[in-house]
């Protein structure tokens, strides 16, 4: 089995699955194909490079799409922090926060409520900050290590 890239199609043809190979398709070997799909799933983008071969690329978001992708690791993050706790996730924890029953969800529901307001007031700090040119767009991986550590107190 041989694998191609078309930049004119945009995508990738096996020559056992696709029996017509568009004119401007180039060669690739199954490791590279296998490397720029797993990129692809990190959030880049494959592109045309020199010679029509396919290369990775950043992907440009406008603003409003760099927020959903900041919102959505932020809540992951909170999510992944509740299940430390053997909470389903974030929501979940906070529900205890007022329950008096068992004086153990109770704190870690309180706890876990007060964090969550602290990341998600820095999250908009930071994002406000990138909006208004102040500083530039970070990383996901950078947003997530500048919000502010758990703590039960």
């Amino acid at each position: 089995m041989r694998i191609f890239y078309s930049a004119s199609a945009k995508g990738f043809f096996n020559s056992i699955l696709n029996p017509v190979i568009p004119q401007d398709a180039v060669e690739i070997s199954s490791a590279y194909h296998r490397e720029l799909l797993d990129g692809e799933q990190s959030g880049k983008i494959i592109t045309q490079g020199q010679n029509g071969y396919p290369v990775l690329a950043e992907k440009e978001y406008s603003f409003t799409e760099q927020v959903v992708l900041y919102e959505n690791a932020v809540q992951r993050h909170l999510d992944a922090k509740a299940e430390e706790f053997n909470y389903d996730n974030m929501w979940t924890a906070v529900t205890y926060a007022e329950e008096p029953a068992v004086p153990k969800f109770q704190n870690d529901g309180r706890a876990l409520r007060a964090w969550r307001s602290l990341v998600w007031q820095k999250c908009y700090e930071i994002l406000a900050e990138v909006n208004n040119n102040v500083r530039p767009a970070p990383t996901l991986e950078e947003l997530i290590a500048e919000l502010p550590e758990f703590s039960m107190e």
